[in-house]
């Protein structure tokens, strides 16, 4: 594995630093922009941050074509309607929120 480029250990801190619990309620908001990208719990969340911040187009792609990324369905926005408390980790890369499931 190549050695990481200072660049990106800086944007990576930053992404950590952003990164935080938000509940459906405050995420919610943000569905009209068609921007809240959720993520599966088996990646990494700050290393898809870092891949759509530094527009790693392939990387990103196969976790679009493996359903690891995606956008809600209706089935995962019924539920998440039906527990506002639901909470969810979360990190903004702009335009984008992204989020994965947080605790139970």
């Amino acid at each position: 594995m190549p050695p990481k480029k200072p660049e990106t250990d800086s944007l990576r801190a930053e992404l950590e630093k952003s990164l935080g619990p938000a509940e459906w309620s405050l995420i919610r908001k943000q569905m009209p922009k068609d921007t809240v990208i959720v993520v599966a719990p088996s990646l990494e969340l700050i290393e898809v941050a870092l891949a759509v911040a530094k527009n790693e187009e392939s990387r990103v792609k196969a976790w679009i074509e493996s359903g690891e990324i995606t956008k809600p369905d209706l089935d995962m926005l019924s539920s998440w309607e039906k527990t506002q408390d639901r909470t969810f980790l979360c990190v903004v890369v702009h335009p984008f929120v992204l989020i994965q499931k947080f605790g139970n």
